[in-house]
């Protein structure tokens, strides 16, 4: 029989930690890198610092405000399917700050 072998690596660039270590960052910039979720599933020490209550609020706004008809793309299609991947990935992080 023929074995496909392959080998997934959840290594990032780290291009998002650098946004993250460089400050000034929006939650919007964090939710358009595409390392995002990466390093969710990680807990990204910083990106779990820069989740604070306000940011992890903002997201389930993105999921529960119904955009308007002015809002952009992202507002209205990337920024609350990014919150629902976020919680809903396997996080401890996330998991514990959505239940308490």
């Amino acid at each position: 029989t023929n074995q496909m072998n392959f080998e997934v690596s959840w290594k990032t660039t780290g291009t998002l930690n650098r946004l993250l270590v460089e400050g000034n960052i929006t939650l919007e910039e964090v939710l358009d890198d595409e390392d995002f979720i990466a390093e969710l599933m990680q807990e990204n020490e910083k990106l779990v610092e820069f989740l604070t209550d306000d940011n992890l609020k903002k997201m389930v706004d993105y999921l529960v405000i119904e955009p308007s008809l002015e809002d952009d793309y992202k507002r209205c299609y990337k920024y609350p399917f990014i919150s629902a991947q976020a919680f809903t990935v396997d996080c401890k992080f996330i998991h514990g700050k959505l239940l308490n």
